[in-house]
């Protein structure tokens, strides 16, 4: 018996051992928070978030315009559950996020950010049929000329005056598409750098992005589904969109072929940052590693630049942001 005990002692020794060895070679054996496996992608990179998906089984994924999830993210209470382990979003809401809520809260409910990972940038996606009659009105297409021309009818820019009314679409500022372009805008006609106080007082600009939400179309749509009218149907619905350049990428060449891509100057762009949720452990270091190595290929594949982009020049603040985000609802 005394063999037989000591037998027993020494397999459970064993095993034990191994037991251990298996959680020091598992990075995720030592995480106490469990696995982490949940992206909340806001809405501008939902098409990459689903090649990683397509590649790694594993990842749940949901979709969220980054205005939500900055909002959501406001109203936790210290140590609550964000709802993810790594939010990929995109500027000018990453920036909002991290700056607000490190102001608002003793414990910010995200950690540390990962480098840029991809840019967009913003244009003008106007319909080949509209465009020349667009550039010999404008003579250099730009926020003042576009913001200008928004509540008209084509025939008084030079157009066929069977086309009607221009029928621009822009997203809502809840997703980062929509207040990139707001706050580009703002940068022309307001000014570098311009705060709070700087946009509400300037009616200029508030009478301009009042034309262009009262003349926008189809304002239940997202910028990508608004170009997909547009490309397939023609103009007759929409035929201008204020977009990413991403949005053309599922197109190829039948978007560059029906719409004529514009960049506004000063250039703006839109760039992904990976956020992963605070305290976590080992599991949600490679998750983070993870999307570090393979989100800038998946973003690349859906029609994002590698890297940061252009600086943008003359930005509002976060205050102005901000405000322009109001004034934009209050409009609507």
């Amino acid at each position: 018996m005394k063999r037989f005990g000591a037998l027993l002692l020494s397999v459970g020794l064993v095993a034990a051992a191994l037991w251990l060895r298996g959680r020091l070679d598992d990075p995720r054996g030592t995480d106490d928070s469990g696995d982490a496996r949940r992206i909340t992608c806001a809405t501008e990179v939902y098409r990459a978030c689903e090649a990683l998906a397509a590649e790694h089984s594993e990842l749940e994924i949901t979709t969220e315009d980054a205005g939500d999830t900055t909002s959501r993210l406001a109203s936790l209470s210290p140590g609550a559950d964000p709802g993810f382990d790594v939010w990929l979003t995109t500027t000018p809401f990453s920036a909002i996020a991290g700056e607000s809520l490190g102001a608002a809260a003793a414990v910010s409910p995200l950690g540390p950010s990962s480098g840029p990972l991809g840019h967009a940038r913003l244009g003008f996606w106007v319909h080949q049929t509209r465009a020349a009659a667009l550039e010999a009105h404008c003579g250099q297409v730009g926020w003042p000329c576009l913001l200008a021309a928004a509540p008209k009818r084509w025939e008084a820019i030079g157009g066929d005056p069977a086309w009607g009314p221009l029928k621009p679409h822009i997203d809502e500022p809840n997703g980062s598409g929509g207040l990139l372009a707001l706050g580009n805008a703002a940068a022309v006609l307001v000014g570098a750098d311009a705060d709070a106080l700087a946009v509400e007082e300037n009616a200029a600009f508030v009478g301009a992005i009042t034309g262009l939400a009262q003349a926008r179309v189809k304002p239940g749509l997202e910028s990508g589904a608004a170009l997909t009218r547009m490309l397939a149907g023609g103009p007759a619905e929409v035929d201008i969109v204020i977009a990413l350049e991403s949005e053309g990428a599922r197109f190829g060449a039948a978007a560059t072929s029906k719409a004529r891509l514009i960049y506004p100057s000063p250039v703006a762009a839109s760039v992904a940052y990976a956020l992963p949720r605070s305290g976590g452990g080992k599991g949600l270091e490679n998750l983070m590693e993870l999307i570090e190595e393979d989100a800038p290929g998946a973003l690349r594949a859906t029609g994002w630049r590698p890297g940061a982009g252009p600086d943008a020049e003359g930005f509002p603040t976060l205050g102005g942001l901000l405000s322009i985000k109001r004034i934009w609802e209050e409009i609507r």
